[in-house]
This record gives C-alpha cells, structure tokens and sequence, in this order.
C-alpha cells in the first residue's frame, strides 16, 4: 500500500497496530495508577498528537502523488498512530510523576504522624502539608471507625482506642490562623481516657500550605 512508503519508514501492518496496541494499554495503567488524574490530560495529549499525525501523513502522502484514497488512508493511520504515540510518552512520564508524588506525599504523612505520636503537649509540627495531604494524614491517624464531628465551622474526626482518643481537627479558626502559631493549619491531638478535650497527651499544630 501507498502508506507503506510514507511516516513509519515501510512499517507492516501490525508495527501499526502494535504502537496502537501500547498507547492503549499505557493509557488504561496510566489512568488506573493515578486513579483517574491523567485521564483528561491524555485525552488532550492523544487528540493533539492525532492532528499532527493526520496533518503531517496528508502532506506527505499529498506530495508523493498518492491518490485521494491513498491520502485519507495515510492521515487515518497518522492520526491513530500519532495519537497513540503522544498517549504513550504522556502516560508514562505522567504516572512516574504520580508514584513520585504519591511516595513524598506517603513520607510526609508518616513523618507527621510519627512527630505526634512522639511529641508531648502542644506543639508545633517542623513539616508543612498541602491541604490534600493534611486529609491523607488525617485519615490515617483517625483511622478506620472513626466518627465525624462538626467543630467550629470545620471538621473532626476523633476515635477511641484503648484508653486514649485520637483526634483530627481542622476547624475554621485554625485554618485561618487565628490562633498560635497563627498561621493556618490543623491539628493532631492524643487524649488519655475517654474525654475530649481533658486529658491531654499531644496537641500537634502542623502548618498549612494553602494554594
């Protein structure tokens, strides 16, 4: 076929479908692995590579003197290969992006739940998270069954364990900074017994980077 002269240097048939074949399956771990983040990106990615694709293979087989059958052949081809390439380099440099991120959100969390666990009345946290991560540390903290409480225009989790109470507090006055450190951010705190807020083991203040 004429197309065979033309972008992918003779490639049979199944070259074709093979690069097809991989954009697919890039974008389907892509969008599995960063639980559906670079769906959209990708979607934009693979339509603009699909353009120049079908641009490109047109113009090329134009000059050659295929003929108009012979063309929209070589742009169709263009467009699906062009597509799927653009998908592959996208959705793999998007999700080691992603696992990269997920791994130092993953520290920073632990590493804030550590500093709590071995602090002592109130302190201030070294480490500074992003509202997404705040709610990843808080999740983790409160764990599983813990009850939702609403708490000064925001919002707490508190669970029972043993003899103490773990509580995740991110609450309106705190993230506006009203009071010490006076900056925003929210709270992990550990009670001893069952009552809130007495008792109190630790009370971490961690500061907020809030975009």
């Amino acid at each position: 076929m004429f197309w065979d002269s033309l972008w992918l240097h003779n490639a049979s048939p199944w070259i074709r479908w093979t690069i097809i074949a991989i954009g697919i399956i890039v974008f389907a771990a892509a969008a599995i692995i960063s639980k559906g983040t670079l769906i959209v990106p990708m979607l934009i990615v693979a339509l603009k590579g699909a353009v120049t694709g079908f641009v490109i293979s047109a113009m090329i087989a134009s000059k050659g003197g295929g003929s108009i059958a012979d063309v929209a052949e070589a742009a169709l081809w263009g467009a699906l290969t062009g597509a799927a390439m653009a998908v592959s380099v996208a959705g793999g440099v998007g999700s080691v992006k992603f696992l990269k991120a997920a791994a130092a959100n993953k520290k920073i969390v632990n590493a804030v739940i550590q500093e709590t666990l071995a602090g002592s009345g109130d302190i201030t946290s070294t480490h500074t998270l992003t509202l997404n991560q705040a709610k990843q540390a808080g999740s983790k903290f409160a764990g599983q069954g813990s009850k939702h409480m609403a708490h000064g225009g925001g919002d707490v989790f508190v669970k029972k364990s043993g003899d103490q109470v773990f509580r995740f507090r991110m609450d309106a006055a705190s993230m506006k900074g009203s009071h010490k450190p006076h900056i925003p951010h929210f709270h992990l705190e550990i009670f001893s017994g069952t009552t809130v807020p007495k008792n109190l083991i630790v009370n971490n203040h961690i500061p907020l980077f809030l975009r």
